[in-house]
């Protein structure tokens, strides 16, 4: 049993809430004030269900190996969105990835100081949000890097699990602290699966429910979060009745910085919407999403190719379920399919690799053989 099965099982459980919110009258009556619509409902229940088998598809299907020219292009691509800091940032990683650095791994004990640093500053220079509801929305990204930074010190660090687990838990506190039950959600399943093994059944099909237990003892209020489910889903459901046949963004969602945001501000709200794991892809192409959606259970299938990177891209697709794919998420998983790779010997660069320009034009067969024995392909 894969590791991406407590993918599946997560979604169906959360599906199972969004059930449990529309045959509950009194939960049902908060979310839909502006009145009940079961045909939008069964559209939006529908999509969201099609999604969720295109990506199964993808993942279950998938025998061949995209070149990393390809995950290299589209993460320059994402960079420009972050222009001039994120260019910047994707040429030197692609650089390192290029001379053969696990960078991901390399980055552990940079994440483990930062991650606890980054939030303790805020809390000290901001406010705490849980004693100030007001200043959530400001920590929003603040927490999101630092959950970014403890989710790559937890999967990919050797660590005694007795520190692992002192560590894993002082970032539930904080999460906590900043009222961010996702992330919570988030780092706890990245580190079930980075103390469990790739294939036993027994700890794949309780991590989910060990994780759920632990959001739902935190959040104190289990109808309040129900709410925030239901109208998520309402969300998506508005995003996916809209979106029929072609798509709301065609494209502009998945490439902007504050995708949430703009969702908000489409429907008449302020603040950040999260939209479910196939928001992005429904809204911004409508039914075509589906596409979009095999592609992301293609990377999923990719990121078998090591433990850690697996662990990774499956602790961050749980927490997508609920706040929606994004390109930063995107890149995430990317980044780690790519420092699968460079451990397993495959991580040369296409776009910066070792290309000799100058001494092409002068080799034979033989001495293009002997050139590539001395000194590596010239081609990676």
């Amino acid at each position: 049993m894969r590791k991406f099965h407590v993918f599946n099982t997560t979604f169906i459980f959360y599906v199972l809430l969004i059930m449990f919110t529309l045959l509950n009258e009194n939960i049902r009556t908060v979310i839909y004030s502006r009145g009940y619509k079961p045909h939008e409902v069964a559209v939006g229940m529908t999509l969201l269900l099609l999604n969720f088998l295109a990506m199964n598809i993808g993942w279950k299907i998938w025998k061949f190996k995209i070149p990393n020219v390809v995950y290299e292009v589209v993460i320059i691509l994402f960079s420009f969105i972050y222009f001039p800091i994120g260019p910047v940032i994707a040429f030197i990683l692609l650089f390192f990835y290029r001379k053969g650095v696990d960078v991901y791994s390399k980055s552990v004990p940079i994440a483990f100081v930062y991650s606890l640093l980054i939030p303790i500053l805020a809390f000290l220079v901001i406010g705490v949000p849980l004693f100030n509801q007001s200043l959530r929305f400001e920590f929003s990204r603040i927490l999101g890097i630092s959950a970014y930074l403890s989710t790559i010190a937890i999967t990919y660090s050797n660590i005694d699990r007795r520190i692992k687990l002192v560590y894993t838990l002082m970032m539930v506190a904080i999460f906590f602290i900043g009222t961010f039950r996702s992330y919570i959600l988030w780092i706890t399943v990245a580190y079930l699966l980075s103390i469990s093994k790739r294939d036993v059944k027994a700890k794949n099909t309780i991590i989910v429910g060990i994780a759920g237990i632990a959001i739902l003892i935190l959040s104190g209020n289990i109808e309040k979060l129900l709410v925030r489910i239901g109208f998520t889903f309402l969300t998506f459901t508005n995003l996916a009745v809209r979106g029929i046949p072609w798509g709301i963004y065609h494209g502009s969602l998945l490439f902007s910085p504050d995708p949430r945001r703009l969702v908000a501000t489409f429907l008449g709200g302020e603040g950040r919407y999260t939209y479910l794991i196939f928001g992005q892809p429904v809204a911004d192409f409508g039914i075509l999403g589906i596409i979009e959606s095999f592609l992301i259970g293609i990377m999923a299938k990719e990121s078998e190719i090591r433990e850690e990177s697996l662990n990774f891209t499956i602790s961050i697709l749980v927490y997508s379920i609920d706040a929606g794919i994004d390109n930063r998420i995107l890149l995430a998983i990317m980044g780690a399919i790519l420092s699968g790779r460079v451990r397993n010997e495959e991580g040369s660069s296409p776009i910066l690799g070792r290309i000799r320009f100058n001494s092409l034009p002068l080799l034979g067969k033989e001495e293009l053989q002997r050139s590539n024995n001395a000194n590596g392909k010239l081609w990676e």
